[in-house]
């Protein structure tokens, strides 16, 4: 999953069209300031476990946050060693279009 940030633009305008058709190019998860969020996929269900993981992902942040449990970023060589070799599912390459 990769997610992106769609800043704000008035709802139905030319201008939020193209943020998100821009966006959409990177990622598969989109947070629209002030509007909400736009999860696609391959298929349904790959759609809908990317929300449930972000859904869950953010409660188990805002529970830390509230916790005042010091949450760590892994480093970046982590991330990509955890993406390339769990077996979690196959990585996408984001450059292709499929």
């Amino acid at each position: 999953m990769k997610i992106e940030r769609v800043p704000y633009y008035h709802p139905g305008s030319q201008e939020l069209a193209e943020a998100v058709e821009n966006k959409a190019k990177a990622a598969n998860i989109m947070l629209l300031e002030n509007h909400g969020v736009i999860v696609y996929d391959k298929n349904l269900k790959e759609a809908r476990m990317a929300l449930q993981t972000l859904e869950y992902t953010a409660k188990m942040h805002v529970a830390a946050m509230g916790s005042s449990v010091n949450m760590k970023q892994v480093s970046n060589q982590t991330e990509k060693d955890f993406l390339q070799n769990s077996g979690y599912k196959p990585k996408r390459n984001w450059n292709e279009t499929e």
